[in-house]
């Protein structure tokens, strides 16, 4: 649900990003495990912790999300 009316976003443009999981960047290319992740994503939080899935359950970051509540 957009926090907005749908006026607001009628000038805003489609963009197509690249996007890759928080596990195929720490598998693939063989970063780092971290040991705390923040997520601020405006309602993505469930895509962003499904491709984090391996790190979550290996790993056990402390992870913090900021939520913004929609309906008060």
């Amino acid at each position: 649900i957009p926090p907005l009316s749908p006026e607001t976003y009628s000038s805003f443009r489609s963009t197509t990003l690249f996007a890759r999981s928080i596990d195929s960047l720490i598998e693939n290319d063989k970063l780092a495990t971290p040991s705390v992740i923040k997520i601020d994503v405006e309602g993505a939080e469930f895509k962003v912790l499904s491709g984090a899935k391996n790190l979550l359950l290996i790993a056990k970051p402390v992870h913090v999300l900021c939520l913004q509540n929609l309906h008060p």
